[in-house]
């Protein structure tokens, strides 16, 4: 109900105000809504488009920067001079041309840099030099047997080259005869600086990823990724599983993009690396911003307030004719000037209302005309009938008050007779009640003497039980104070042990030092036999079980560290405990003292109780014989009142019967009186209800 009040106090002017500031804002509001989802899918399709442009751009990039070194390689591999010197790599002839041709490709390479082996010495040649003669059984020749009998024409390796620090890509081209391979070559293109090229011109929020078929990344800003071999799904976490499963749909140079919440993503290959490219650019709320349709939906906020203005302007501009409306009765009602009327302007339903308005007041003006002429008339009358029934009133009341004063003095007379049968009734009742309560007192008492002597035995067993308990709350207090001083001791006996826990650790560090010392010693040696050829092989398997004796002592060494770290803990947690066990049994005996103190308390309030109680019992004794004495006398006054009940019932008859009649003549005048009263009442009310009438009615102006 409150609420409908509320809304009713708005002026219509500020109901129409409040709704169009409501409808505007749900139309900016929808407006602003609609901008970000709009906006929102075109930034996303810009940034798939620009992501899409971006990996096309950097894969030609780094095709085009390794195709002219990958047809070199495929050519040094289709030669037939060097297919001859592999199959027949002793023959000094042969050696020397393809010597010649090799060194020309070298100088063809743009990285000048070349190797080959072939499968029948399998001397490892890089540049002119053979470096080694490999061994394919090796764990660092894994390589070779596998590129050798591959079915592709060539495969990229990427390794970091850690002495030089930088990033190699190696172009293996295995060289075949009829279908078989007889040896591998290829070049090594340091394509750190093809990398650093691609990110140049990378924008900061743009993330960009170089990976092959086994999910090493090989190309990023951060070259540590590419140094550790990082996996992808390793490094992106929680999207690594979305880009796996997508770049499995990927065929030949084909882009995918995908949206995860404020990230575009966008996947592509590299075939002539057989590698893949992914590329993340996050989503921001300033992208929102930077498109032209930014304008388009600023410019519809601005229409919208427009016309929330012009709206407005002509609401206030249509309420002028009921605001003039409103100041008309206002001045109406200040001064009751009913010849006041209101000028029609118009032909809408506002010249309509004044027109309505000027007719209502017409007739109010004649009605009052009208109301004022009969008012005089009804006042001359109300004023004779009221001097009529003065007189009239004043005979009557005379009467009633010599009816009035016969009939109290006869109600006075009853009143007393029945005043003093009621008190002696009530008398006779009190006196009864008197016996009773004598009665149940001396039952009382009695009881109390009992209940009395029983109270006495409960403090006196009471006060030896207290007796029984101090003794046990000293005792107990004593034990909490040996169990205290007991747990003290325990306390730095714990300590001590932990210093001395600490002493082992430092121990174990030193052994665990040793341990690395020897561990170094051992691979030293084993470097030493290695030098020595056969008559280091002994020594060798010396130097590895030395070195294997030395890994178990370091492992048991950070055992034993983890074991005493465990104690150490431990014993700082019961160290803990102790003191916190300590501290409680500080608070258990200055509890046990409260405790002892109140029972010292409680011990003499119960041997004050007893003497006070003996006390009681003496006085209910006396007080049993008092009642009995007391359960005499009032017996004595219950037979004589009786007799005094007997004379009073016959006193009141008489008076009774005279009241009756007395009241009978007292109600018929007063009935007269009543009905005179009232008509004087209503004669004096018509009257000055006439007055207020004409007073009223002279304020308006009707003329």
């Amino acid at each position: 109900m409150n609420k409908i009040n509320i809304f009713q106090k708005i002026t219509i002017k500020s109901r129409l105000l409040i709704f169009s500031i409501v409808l505007f804002l749900l139309i900016a509001g929808g407006i602003i809504g609609a901008f970000f989802l709009a906006m929102g899918q075109i930034v996303r399709s810009n940034a798939d488009q620009e992501l899409t442009r971006l990996l096309e751009t950097k894969r030609l990039s780094l095709e085009a920067s390794i195709e002219s070194e990958l047809v070199i390689a495929l050519k040094m591999a289709d030669s037939p001079l060097i297919a001859r010197f592999f199959l027949d790599p002793y023959n000094p002839e042969l050696e020397t041309i393809a010597m010649e041709e090799f060194a020309g490709y070298r100088r063809a390479f743009g990285s000048g840099s070349i190797f080959w082996i072939n499968d029948q010495d399998k001397k490892y040649y890089l540049g002119d030099t053979a470096e080694y003669v490999l061994d394919p059984t090796e764990p660092e020749s894994a390589w070779y047997s596998p590129t050798l009998n591959m079915h592709d024409e060539y495969e990229f390796f990427v390794d970091y080259e850690r002495s030089l620090q930088k990033t190699v890509l190696w172009v293996n081209v295995p060289v075949r005869v009829q279908g078989k391979p007889i040896g591998i070559v290829g070049t090594g293109i340091e394509i750190g600086d093809f990398i650093d090229t691609i990110y140049a011109d990378l924008a900061p929020e743009v993330s960009l990823y170089l990976f092959n078929n086994s999910l090493e990344i090989t190309g990023a800003r951060d070259s540590r990724l590419i140094v550790d071999k990082v996996q992808l799904g390793t490094h992106l976490k929680s999207e690594g599983p979305l880009i796996l499963d997508a770049i499995g749909k990927l065929r030949g140079t084909e882009i995918s993009t995908l949206n995860l919440g404020q990230e575009t993503i966008a996947l592509g290959r590299i075939p002539l690396l057989n590698w893949h490219a992914v590329a993340f650019m996050p989503i921001t709320r300033a992208m929102y911003f930077e498109s032209s349709m930014t304008l388009v939906f600023a410019a519809m906020l601005v229409v919208v307030l427009l016309i929330f203005v012009i709206v407005n302007f002509f609401i206030v501009s249509s309420l002028k004719p009921l605001k003039h409306t409103m100041e008309v009765l206002k001045q109406i009602s200040a001064d009751w000037d009913l010849t006041r009327q209101l000028a029609i302007n118009s032909g809408d339903e506002f010249g309509e209302l004044a027109e309505f308005f000027n007719i209502t007041f017409g007739k109010i003006r004649e009605l009052l005309t009208v109301i004022r002429n009969k008012a005089g008339s009804l006042s001359d009358t109300g004023a004779d009938l009221a001097s009529n029934m003065i007189e009239t009133a004043a005979a009557i009341n005379e009467i009633t008050a010599n009816i009035q004063s016969m009939e109290d003095r006869a109600v006075s007379q009853s009143s007393g007779v029945t005043k003093t049968t009621s008190a002696m009734e009530r008398i006779m009742v009190s006196i009864g009640q008197l016996n009773e309560h004598i009665l149940a007192q001396s039952d009382s008492v009695s009881q109390s003497s009992s209940a009395i002597e029983e109270m006495l035995a409960n403090i006196r067993s009471v006060a030896e039980t207290l007796v029984k308990n101090s003794e046990n709350v000293n005792s107990l207090a004593e034990s909490a104070n040996v169990g205290r001083n007991d747990l003290q001791k325990v306390s730095e006996d714990i300590q001590e042990i932990a210093r001395e826990s600490e002493g082992l650790l430092e121990i174990n560090s030193v052994i665990d030092n040793i341990a690395s010392q020897t561990n170094l010693l051992s691979m030293n040696a084993a470097i030493e036999a290695a030098h020595a050829g056969e008559s280091g092989k002994g020594f060798a398997v010396v130097a590895d079980e030395i070195r294997k004796l030395a890994e178990s002592s370091s492992e048991q060494s950070k055992t034993i560290s983890t074991v005493l770290k465990k104690i150490k803990s431990s014993i700082d947690s019961i160290t803990q405990s102790t003191n916190v066990v300590i501290k409680r049994f500080e608070v258990i005996e200055k509890e046990v003292r409260i405790v002892s103190d109140q029972e010292a308390g409680i011990r003499g309030a119960m041997e004050e109780q007893e003497t006070g109680s003996r006390q009681i019992l003496e006085a209910v004794s006396k007080l049993n014989e008092l009642t009995a004495k007391v359960k005499q006398g009032s017996e004595e006054m219950t037979a004589e009142g009786q007799g005094v009940m007997r004379q009073s019932k016959d006193l009141e008859g008489i008076a009774a019967e005279m009241a009756n009649g007395m009241e009978e003549m007292a109600k018929g005048a007063e009935q007269i009186n009543i009905a005179v009263v009232q008509v004087n009442e209503i004669s004096g009310e018509n009257k000055t209800n006439i007055d207020a009438l004409n007073t009223e009615v002279s304020k308006f102006k009707v003329g």
